[in-house]
C-alpha cells in the first residue's frame, strides 16, 4: 500500500500532492527536491526513502540522483 498524497513543505506553506501530480524527484545531498505541479519542493530526507513510499509501477530510479514518473516521460535518448 503506497501513500495516496504527500505532505510538501515550501518555506512557511505545506501542499498536499497527490503521486500522480510528482513528476520527478532528484537528491541534493540531504535534501529530495520533488518537482510537482511545476513547483519545486525541497524536502530533509533521501532519494531511497522517497523511492520506497512510491509505486515502482510508475516511479523508476534513472541514476543514482533522480526518481521519474513514468507517465510524464515523453522521450529516452
Amino acid at each position: 500500500e503506497y501513500p495516496r498524497r504527500f505532505l510538501l513543505a515550501d518555506g512557511e506553506r505545506a501542499v498536499l500532492v497527490t503521486p500522480e501530480e510528482i513528476q520527478r524527484a532528484e537528491s541534493a545531498r540531504n535534501y529530495v527536491v520533488v518537482h510537482a505541479r511545476g513547483e519545486r519542493f525541497v524536502q530533509r530526507g533521501t532519494l531511497d526513502e522517497l523511492q520506497s513510499r512510491l509505486d515502482p509501477n510508475h516511479f523508476a530510479r534513472m541514476n543514482r540522483s533522480q526518481i521519474v514518473n513514468l507517465d510524464f516521460v515523453e522521450e529516452m535518448i
